[in-house]
């Protein structure tokens, strides 16, 4: 009896029983050919599963997903509060917020009937300041504000005008024109003073409203300056005075 020795790496105990019981088998033609076709499937399947395996390496198990962190919260800034005179501001048109922005706001008024004192008062109130860094709010009353819009005219001085009409009822150039929708001149001085840092009046030393406004800027902690023209003797300068309470 013809045996062969074969040389094989089993994979498993039943590969090589098989194989054992292929080595038993007599050394007949037929029974030959069968046996060395069953013996080179196996090797042929060996190599096949061995080329896999080297093409394919195992992969180690996946690490179990990390729970995200949670996201830092974003950095909340603040605004900072606006004061009641800033929003105020904020609701003027933007030509006059352009005028008014990182200024000093003097509102400037006065009484409707001037006196022959007061002639050029409002272009030297006006003028200077104006070179003091400040801003001017006026109404558009005959009188003293009649006589500041169009000292601001000539001296090429930006303005803002407010008034209780509609539209302006004089000539205030390019100026911006705020309509106060009030039916008052009081309220509408109430308004300049509020929007403004300082208030100076030119007063003839009779009208009410004058010295009224005045009043007003001193209950709201506004620096007030009221300048008295009382008719008096032509050689007589004006004089500039207190409040009068």
């Amino acid at each position: 009896m013809t045996t062969y020795t074969l040389t094989l790496k089993l994979n498993s105990t039943k590969d090589a029983q098989l194989i054992d019981y292929l080595q038993t088998l007599p050394a007949g033609t037929k029974q030959a050919k069968v046996r060395k076709l069953l013996l080179s499937g196996i090797m042929e399947e060996r190599a096949a599963n061995r080329l896999k395996n080297d093409n394919n390496p195992p992969t180690a198990p996946a690490a179990p997903a990390q729970p995200e962190a949670p996201a830092d919260p974003e950095p909340t800034t603040e605004q900072p509060k606006l004061t009641w005179q800033e929003r105020l501001r904020q609701g003027l048109p933007t030509k006059a917020q352009e005028i008014l922005a990182g200024k000093k706001i003097m509102c400037i008024s006065g009484s409707r009937d001037m006196t022959r004192e007061m002639k050029f008062a409002p272009e030297r109130v006006l003028w200077n300041a104006h070179k003091e860094g400040y801003a001017i709010l006026v109404g558009d009353a005959p009188g003293v504000d009649t006589a500041i819009i169009r000292a601001a005219q000539k001296l090429n001085i930006p303005v803002v005008v407010f008034g209780i009409t509609e539209k302006p009822r004089l000539d205030v150039g390019s100026n911006p024109y705020i309509h106060v929708k009030r039916s008052t001149y009081h309220a509408r001085d109430q308004i300049m003073i509020d929007l403004a840092d300082r208030w100076i009046g030119l007063w003839n030393g009779r009208s009410y409203g004058t010295k009224d406004a005045g009043r007003y800027a001193q209950s709201r902690n506004k620096p007030a300056t009221l300048i008295a023209y009382p008719k008096v003797q032509p050689r007589q300068s004006a004089q500039q005075m207190a409040l009068v309470q």
